[in-house]
């Protein structure tokens, strides 16, 4: 797998890089975003990790770049700040998913093969939680064209679960599943699984009284790997 890492500390740089190599991968790094663009547009890797903390320019504006010249490249958060505040702007400008630098990596490699399929990037061992968007919502307007087994994947989705999870909860093939998930993206305008769960607000939802999934109740989680 093509990954392209880019990072202003160049001793991460070249460890995360030797690591990823001895464990088969085909690396390139950068230490500055037009340097990154340039790698990216040059390798084509699968995955492109970048840093919040940039030593130039703004990291949505690259973020964002990389996904307008790149859409076929996943690009990962990988660092050691907390992007918490924002998450979802991030999701919105193109980034897949968020690792903490000190996850062990194979963690990190396992993470990134995730998002190269486009997987969402849930850790296991750390808790769901709540992530709000401040920003564009996809309130009922949008949720009212999904089927109940789109809503049922939506909620799927919003949990943390891979294709594979999914369609053994829901009982059916991994193309199903697939194909309702790449329904779910196309009907709410986003790029991207998580993109999908941050753009639902809960202010924009009810509970409904049984507490099941429906038409009105989309939870809204996030993977406590934000903190990276």
């Amino acid at each position: 797998m093509r990954i392209v890492v880019f990072d202003d500390h160049m001793l991460f740089l070249e460890a995360i890089a030797l690591a990823l190599i001895e464990r088969g991968q085909e690396v390139r790094i950068a230490t500055s975003a037009s340097t990154c663009i340039e790698e990216v547009l040059d390798f084509r890797p699968a995955v492109v990790t970048v840093d919040v903390g940039l030593p130039e320019g703004d990291v949505m504006t690259l973020v964002s770049n990389i996904a307008s010249v790149a859409p076929r490249t996943a690009i990962v958060v990988l660092s050691g700040m907390d992007p918490t505040e924002l998450a979802a702007d991030l999701l919105r400008a193109g980034a897949l998913g968020f690792l903490r630098k000190d996850e062990s990596i194979d963690t990190i490699l396992r993470s990134l093969k995730l998002a190269a399929a486009g997987e969402p990037i849930s850790l296991r061992r750390h808790p769901l939680r709540e992530v709000k968007s401040p920003g564009r919502r996809a309130g009922p307007s949008r949720l009212r064209y999904l089927t109940p087994r789109e809503l049922e994947v939506l909620h799927l989705i919003s949990a943390g679960h891979s294709t594979k999870e999914m369609a053994r909860v829901m009982g059916i093939s991994y193309s199903t599943t697939r194909t309702h998930v790449q329904n779910v993206l196309q009907k709410l305008g986003v790029n991207s699984r998580l993109q999908a769960a941050a753009l639902v607000d809960r202010e924009a939802v009810a509970t409904r009284g049984d507490g099941q999934l429906g038409p009105n109740l989309i939870p809204v989680t996030y993977p406590e790997a934000l903190h990276g």
